[in-house]
């Protein structure tokens, strides 16, 4: 099992990039050949507030989408079981950094027990928990 199977993105430091503070890089590959690009930061401010702006009236929209998304789905889980709509879980982000997710209940109050359980079926190794047919 590689990192690339666990979904794990990995970093690595390239020193020869060090004096290069004033460009944008980025890795790529040219056929099969991996290559670093650098390129000027220039920024035209006209773009970067008009961009901004859709980024403000796209989260609304999509805010109103979810609202609405809302008045269906939470009545359905309230009738489905018991407890709360949402659930609530630590994850790890960028950088190492601890977020909370929410997101619709769509499993068991008591998924976390019921995988102890389970574990024996567990397909995959280390945090992961897959079972086929699951």
């Amino acid at each position: 099992m590689n990192l690339e199977d666990m979904g794990i993105t990995v970093h690595i430091r390239i020193e020869v990039l060090d004096g290069f503070d004033g460009y944008s890089t980025s890795l790529g590959t040219i056929g099969n050949i991996p290559v670093v690009t650098f390129a000027n930061r220039e920024f035209d401010y006209k773009e970067l507030a008009v961009k901004r702006l859709m980024d403000i009236v796209g989260s609304l929209v999509g805010m109103l989408i979810m609202l609405v998304a809302m008045i269906f789905v939470v009545p359905a889980i309230k009738l489905e079981s018991k407890g709360p709509v949402f659930f609530k879980q630590k994850r790890v982000g960028k950088n190492g950094r601890y977020f909370y997710i929410y997101k619709f209940r769509s499993m068991y109050l008591d998924a976390e027990e019921r995988k102890k359980e389970l574990m024996s079926q567990n397909e995959m190794s280390g945090l992961m928990f897959k079972m086929k047919d699951d």
